[in-house]
């Protein structure tokens, strides 16, 4: 046992010998120290890492835009109804913020529904394998619900400003 991490080397050379001497003189083995594994491990994490947060952020610009998509559709099917609001004296303000809160809250039905998949899918991992934790931290359900109402703003102002921008004439004759 190396008393210091200097004298290191000297044992790794000695346990190379023995090894070597008991496999017949033939050095068929690798020896890596713990400094060396935890690199590897580490390398291996970080590469994992920037896999997981590349695909996260398709993942992200994809719902997004189903998301704006949606909302466009339901500006185009909601013309007369814009229309008719704006006749009345709806201000733009009334009509932006119904489109957004529509957009923030199908980003956060659609997070709630991840978030109960993933709970679910933890507690499945957790029943066969129970070496792994079953919590679910708070601060990351919080952090999703939050990431998910700035998702729907983002993406929810594109068709509310569409909205904003139809005439209430030429929507009260769009059929």
């Amino acid at each position: 046992m190396a008393q210091s991490t200097e004298g290191l080397e000297s044992i790794r050379q000695k346990v190379a010998q023995v090894i070597a001497k008991n496999h017949g003189g033939v050095q068929d083995f690798g020896l890596m120290a713990p400094e060396g594994a935890i690199n590897i491990i580490d390398t291996i994490t970080t590469l994992v890492t920037a896999i997981a947060v590349g695909i996260t952020g398709i993942s992200f610009l994809v719902g997004g835009l189903g998301i704006m998509n949606v909302m466009m559709l339901t500006v185009k099917e909601r013309t007369r109804e814009i229309g008719i609001r704006k006749a009345v004296g709806a201000q733009w303000w009334d009509i932006l913020l119904q489109f957004l809160i529509e957009a923030i809250y199908t980003t956060v039905l659609g997070c709630l529904l991840g978030l109960a998949g993933s709970y679910g899918l933890l507690l499945l991992l957790h029943h066969y394998f129970p070496v792994l934790s079953a919590e679910f931290p708070l601060q990351i359900a919080t952090g999703c619900l939050l990431f998910s109402v700035i998702l729907g703003v983002v993406f929810g102002i594109v068709p509310a400003v569409k909205a904003l921008q139809i005439k209430p004439i030429d929507a009260l004759r769009y059929e």
